[in-house]
């Protein structure tokens, strides 16, 4: 008679030492968040390389980080997608792979200073592991996927929206993103049958720090000035203020 045997679950450390349970509630107070089950929040701070010198009685983040990917991937596109209502997918897409990128939410993760409650193993520790770009995004989007186990999707977005909303506010090329260019070529071509014209009046500065001054002429009705750090961005300031001369943007 062949016996049923019950599928073993990952094994889990019983309990967490001293200073790394007082080390986990100062983060937990850090990002005002009280976790239930700390050791979801102690197993979303274990990078791999500590996990192999531990062995595999102790688990690593790398689960919940493929969780918090997704979480996090909902609550930006749900974000962009109520703030930016007249968007068509090919934007919104844009402006997403930006502030999810590595950079913007390494950035989040080095602003919180959550590199100093990572665990590494000797050698990743030695080599500057925890100020890396992709452990500091990658322990974020753990950690995400913690507080979605621990507190819920609510929670989640509580946390994550303001760092979005931030990203995107400050977003340098976000005029490029709304292409004021083509929107002015649009209506120019719909009213006058006629393209935009622009012109470069200056370029002033360093070499290694130019502004130029860009006018844009819309035949007769409007004309516009703008001023950027390259010619592109300083054709979308013109075209910016043509279409606010206009009353369309």
């Amino acid at each position: 008679m062949i016996k049923k045997t019950k599928a073993k679950k990952d094994p889990q450390p019983t309990e967490l030492p001293e200073e790394r349970f007082k080390s986990l509630q100062s983060l937990s107070a850090l990002i005002s968040i009280k976790f239930r089950d700390l050791q979801l929040l102690n197993v979303a701070f274990t990078h791999s390389s500590y996990f192999n010198e531990m062995g595999k009685s102790w688990p690593h983040n790398e689960r919940l980080e493929y969780l918090g990917d997704s979480v996090l991937g909902l609550l930006a596109n749900e974000y962009l997608y109520t703030r930016f209502e007249n968007y068509p997918e090919g934007k919104l897409a844009k402006i997403k792979a930006r502030i999810v990128s590595e950079e913007a939410l390494s950035r989040i993760a080095r602003d919180l200073s959550l590199g100093k409650f990572i665990l590494l193993g000797k050698g990743e520790k030695e080599t500057g592991g925890a100020d890396r770009a992709s452990n500091q995004a990658n322990v974020l989007e753990a950690l995400l996927g913690a507080i979605y186990l621990d507190q819920g999707l609510e929670s989640c977005r509580k946390f994550i929206i303001k760092y979005l909303a931030s990203f995107v506010d400050n977003l340098e090329e976000i005029e490029d993103i709304k292409d004021y260019k083509t929107i002015l070529q649009e209506y120019s071509q719909k009213k006058y049958k006629a393209v935009p014209v622009y012109k470069v009046i200056s370029e002033t500065g360093p070499d290694h720090d130019k502004i130029f001054t860009v006018h844009v002429f819309l035949r007769e009705a409007v004309s516009a000035e703008g001023f950027g750090k390259n010619k592109r961005k300083a054709d979308q300031a013109a075209a910016h203020n043509a279409l606010r001369k206009l009353k369309l943007a």
